[in-house]
């Protein structure tokens, strides 16, 4: 059969069944087309519902109620109402996270099912399912694009943090799940709040997302101590926590304010001897006020009449000195005495560290002072060594110099003629007089005394540079020739 053929053949079976498959959907779809109209005005009903519940979004300061009650915004309503938002409450002193954690408890207002479906609708029907009719509920990260339902009761019995909202139809407020409780919502930042909204928090997405309470005719967004404490404003003024640190926070109507040692303890103290306990530290009484214990009144105790002048040393070395009712470090004169006229030249160790009194005050000695002395004026003159090398008591104070051979073993005598001092090639007795070594003597490592008269040496730095020839003659070395050198 040639290719033609077969597609022919092809095209003609395939007919058979496309029109077999028609037929039967057709029946189908006669059959079921009731149910298929109703299923499309569901979705025509919940568009609908989309589009109005997204129109009313940005909530405005007068449909939100202080309660934060998801009810309508009748007077009576608001006074019924037991679902209150715990953290937008006026006189609530606890913090949003204990708020959340108070709303997830066994008696929480928020999710009790009882309270809740009493205050949830309007309507008397006793139908469970009515209940939630005038609310719809979104869950997504972005309300605008999130999926929306009516609202089922499953979903504010587990509601997910920062992520489910739900908008009551017939009042337009909004409320966000924030950790296990409810908060009301707004979209964006609304221009300034009324005076019936003072100590309401809402939460705000987008951008600027966070929480934030009306105080003062502004929006201003709760900081980290009024999450913990709860909304700070006019409504709470001289409200006071006590922390578990037992320190106190006090409302002043715009923020929290931690007090002072002094602002809780009382100014213009007087007993030096009490001590009081604030926030987990110690406190003591100094000049009218109250001053943290230091670790010094820990280690030797308070410093009172009776402890006055006593001297108490730390580590070897530091000294602490009880004065003005307070420990603080000792000066040089207080351990080491007045420096006096009479003391002058004086050297005191303490705990292996000297001290010198020098013109009527203490200092620390120069390294050579800790070896040699002090240089007084009585040993002016001396001379000592140190690591090989000579210093002498010139004026105050320890110089290097040059001593000579004379002043450490005597001049030089007949008998020691040739004889060398000091280092290598330093110093030689020639002819009763204690000389230096020349350079050339240096180099040819011979002296040219009368010993050595005539005698020739050579020098040779390197194989690089030309030999030098030399002759002893007269006491001195003298540049001879390479024949001269040779000659016998």
């Amino acid at each position: 059969m040639c290719r033609k053929e077969r597609y022919i053949a092809f095209w003609r079976l395939t007919e058979k069944y496309v029109f077999l498959c028609f037929f039967i959907s057709a029946f189908f779809l006669a059959a079921c087309g009731d149910s298929d109209s109703g299923v499309g005005a569901n979705e025509q009903q919940a568009e609908e519902e989309y589009d109005d519940s997204s129109s009313s979004k940005s909530v405005k300061s007068s449909s939100s109620t202080k309660s934060g009650s998801i009810a309508k915004s009748s007077s009576s309503k608001k006074s019924s109402s037991s679902t209150k938002n715990s953290s937008s409450s006026k006189t609530s002193s606890s913090s949003v996270s204990s708020s959340s954690e108070k709303s997830s408890s066994e008696g929480s207002e928020i999710s009790s099912s009882s309270s809740f479906e009493q205050n949830l609708s309007s309507d008397t029907e006793t139908d469970e399912d009515s209940l939630y009719k005038s609310l719809t509920c979104y869950r997504g990260l972005d309300i605008s694009d999130a999926y929306l339902t009516k609202c089922e009761k499953s979903f504010f019995e587990s509601c997910l943090p920062q992520r489910d909202v739900y908008v009551s139809e017939e009042t337009g407020e909004k409320f966000m799940c924030y950790k296990t409780g409810w908060i009301p919502y707004m979209d964006s930042l609304e221009i300034g709040c009324g005076k019936e909204e003072n100590g309401i928090v809402k939460y705000m997405g987008g951008s600027l997302s966070g929480i934030y309470g009306c105080r003062n005719g502004d929006w201003s967004l709760l900081d980290f101590n009024d999450k913990v404490y709860g909304f700070c404003w006019d409504g709470r003024l001289a409200d006071t926590i006590v922390t578990t640190g037992d320190y106190r926070y006090v409302c002043d109507g715009t923020k929290w304010k931690m007090l002072s040692a002094n602002e809780y303890l009382g100014k213009n103290c007087s007993d030096l001897e009490v001590i009081e306990l604030y926030g987990q530290k110690e406190y003591k009484c100094r000049k009218s006020r109250w001053t943290e214990l230091t670790s010094l009144d820990s280690l030797y105790g308070l410093c009172l009449e009776d402890s006055l002048g006593v001297m108490k040393v730390k580590d070897d070395f530091y000294h602490y000195i009880c004065k003005d009712y307070e420990w603080t470090k000792a000066t040089t004169e207080e351990v080491l005495g007045e420096c006096t006229e009479d003391r002058n030249f004086e050297m005191l160790e303490v705990y292996s560290y000297y001290y010198i009194c020098d013109s009527g005050a203490w200092r620390s000695p120069s390294v050579l002072e800790s070896i040699f002395g002090v240089c007084k004026p009585e040993r002016s003159k001396e001379w000592d060594t140190y690591q090989n090398v000579y210093y002498e008591c010139i004026g105050p104070e320890w110089k290097w110099t040059e001593i000579t051979p004379d002043r450490i073993v005597g001049e030089c005598i007949e008998e020691w003629q040739g004889m060398t001092f000091g280092k290598p090639y330093s110093y030689i007795c020639d002819k009763e007089t204690w000389r230096k070594f020349t350079d050339v003597e240096k180099k040819l490592k011979m002296p040219c005394i009368e010993e050595n008269e005539g005698i020739k040496k050579s020098y040779t730095l390197n194989s690089d540079t030309k030999t030098e020839y030399y002759q002893c003659k007269d006491g001195m070395w003298t540049k001879i020739t390479e024949e001269k050198y040779l000659e016998e």
